[in-house]
């Protein structure tokens, strides 16, 4: 039972943080302002993702379930955040991002020797061995997911829940192997975002964010779930195959994916901004925030599920690509003919 109390120092002290940095947050213009795209109400600081940082690695380190791993992991996290932090206050530019996470991603793989090496049998005639291109391939990973979750929050609420729901399913996966000290951490970061989400998803007491993580907080999470993923999927004893992770960050990859897709054959830069998320999607479709955030968060669950219950029974690896293949192809599909999904729902 003593694990619970640093869980709950870890959602207590993301709020306490939080509360503090709200103000020099509006002294220093790190504040979201609503304006094109973004319709919310007044200025909101964007300091949820200082406040987890700061919460994750005061219990961690008071805990210990970062004694052998605070020298690789913290730098890539203080570099991703304070790029994050000043991409939130002074709009960096899409190389400057790209450049920070990838030299992010090249520690904790020289450092912490964290890489994919090994994909599975995705074909069905063997294991997919990466050899030299296991460097370059683990960074477009990493870099992908932490642009995944950056583009996943933008609704009250949705990314943080969407990152709970998969922290604890690599946390459960990661007990199930026997890895007590990395499920420990995992979960103390999902009680420092359960935290953030205390004061940023809508209620029926709250009708509004308190705050939003920000690039900095969207950014760290993609990180930590690229690190997890890859250190579960390629340890020994393996937590899961590497296609189960995809399962389980399925949403992020579907969505991400997709949307760069239709804005390339609209002719379209991938990276720009726009209306054509999932949530965006299911907004104009009539759903509420909270209604879009709990769907959202449902369906993450859901597709986690079965690349854990195909993991559990044994269903061949290349089974679980073909189908996840086929999964986004109908994705794809569904989201290029939203036009049918508002007259469902209207």
């Amino acid at each position: 039972m003593e694990i619970i109390y640093w869980y709950f120092l870890a959602f207590v002290s993301t709020i306490f943080f939080i509360s503090m940095l709200s103000r020099p947050a509006k002294c220093l213009g790190l504040v979201d302002k609503p304006c094109g795209r973004k319709n919310h109400y007044g200025e909101v600081p964007l300091t949820g993702g200082l406040a987890m940082l700061l919460a994750i690695i005061l219990t961690a380190f008071l805990h210990g379930t970062l004694k052998n791993d605070a020298f690789v992991i913290l730098p890539a996290l203080l570099l991703i955040v304070l790029t994050g932090a000043c991409d939130d206050r002074f709009d960096l530019s899409a190389g400057t991002r790209f450049l920070s996470q990838a030299v992010a991603t090249l520690l904790i793989i020289y450092f912490g020797e964290v890489a994919l090496t090994d994909l599975g049998d995705l074909c069905g005639w063997g294991p997919v061995r990466l050899h030299g291109w296991s460097i370059p391939f683990t960074i477009f990973c990493a870099v992908g997911m932490m642009n995944a979750i950056n583009m996943l929050d933008g609704v009250d609420g949705l990314a943080g829940g969407v990152v709970i729901v998969e922290l604890i399913m690599f946390g459960g996966m990661a007990l199930l192997s026997a890895n007590k000290t990395e499920a420990a951490l995992i979960f103390l970061v999902a009680s420092a975002v359960l935290g953030f989400m205390a004061l940023n998803m809508r209620s029926p007491w709250r009708s509004k964010a308190e705050v939003f993580m920000g690039d900095a907080g969207s950014m760290m999470l993609g990180f930590l779930l690229a690190w997890f993923a890859i250190d579960l999927a390629e340890k020994t004893p393996k937590a899961f195959a590497p296609i189960t992770a995809v399962w389980i960050l399925g949403i992020p990859i579907l969505d991400t994916v997709s949307l760069m897709l239709r804005r390339m054959l609209k002719g379209k830069s991938p990276f720009s901004p726009g209306h054509d998320h999932l949530h965006h999607i299911l907004l104009r479709a009539g759903f509420t925030v909270p209604q879009t955030t709990l769907f959202i968060i449902s369906l993450t669950l859901a597709l986690g599920m079965v690349g854990i219950g195909a993991e559990i029974y044994n269903i061949h690896e290349y089974v679980m690509f073909y189908s996840f293949i086929l999964l986004s192809l109908v994705y794809f599909i569904g989201s290029s003919r939203e036009w049918k999904l508002k007259g469902l729902f209207r």
